[in-house]
């Protein structure tokens, strides 16, 4: 997991926080999620406040949400506010938004921009990992910018904020099975290019599109009920 969070991340915490709170005092609808020790999710989005199930605990555990069931935990299929709440929680990416909408490093520890302002190289911190401890390096980064971008995907949202990515087009299109215009320079130097300079691309590596997952514990068809990030939760 990464040790040192953005300050967006403690806001969001905070809000959930509350909402939890709210949740769990009130006598509105939640959400309850039971968390399996193998990692299995299993939802009941019909929850008044009631009792939790036997059967539910035995299976190791519940989350209670402060609102509805997000659509997708899946950083690549997210495309509402609802579903990123939690998702920036679960996993993260090479930047961050600040609450004033600074772009900051944040599984990457620093970031140069060529003269051009078409090669981005990112340097990842050393001490990210994800939940069961094994650490990030730039191959899972690579990997999961080209899980985003593959068709069999499905992500709704990889042309907008990945399609300036060198070889993007072509990957989305399914006539290529990776991104030519990223390259692992070594476990923690990556570099990304685009195909001309824009002021905007740090702000799209923000969205959950262009987060971190784990290729070993992924599914594309499993992820909202299996996953292996690198957020705090």
């Amino acid at each position: 997991m990464i040790t040192r969070r953005s300050p967006r991340t403690v806001l969001v915490l905070f809000a959930l926080g509350l909402a939890f709170l709210a949740s769990t005092l009130g006598c509105g609808a939640t959400s309850l999620l039971s968390i399996g020790r193998d990692g299995l999710i299993t939802g009941d989005t019909s929850l008044s406040g009631g009792s939790t199930s036997a059967a539910a605990r035995r299976r190791g555990g519940e989350l209670r949400l402060p609102g509805g069931m997000p659509p997708t935990l899946d950083p690549a299929l997210s495309q509402d506010s609802t579903s990123a709440q939690y998702i920036v929680e679960i996993f993260s990416g090479l930047i961050a938004a600040t609450p004033d909408l600074e772009m900051v490093p944040d599984i990457a520890e620093r970031y140069e921009v060529s003269e051009d302002g078409r090669v981005y190289r990112f340097f990842l911190r050393e001490n990210v990992t994800f939940h069961d401890g094994t650490a990030v390096t730039a191959d899972d980064v690579k990997f999961s910018l080209e899980r985003s971008c593959n068709p069999a995907t499905g992500s709704p949202v990889a042309p907008t904020y990945l399609g300036d990515i060198v070889g993007a087009a072509e990957m989305l299109s399914g006539r290529a099975d990776s991104l030519s215009g990223v390259r692992v320079v070594d476990d923690y130097t990556l570099e990304i290019e685009i195909d001309a300079p824009r002021a905007s691309f740090l702000a799209k590596l923000s969205h959950p599109v262009a987060f971190v997952v784990d290729r070993r514990a992924i599914d594309s068809r499993d992820v909202a009920r299996r996953f292996n990030g690198t957020g705090p939760f």
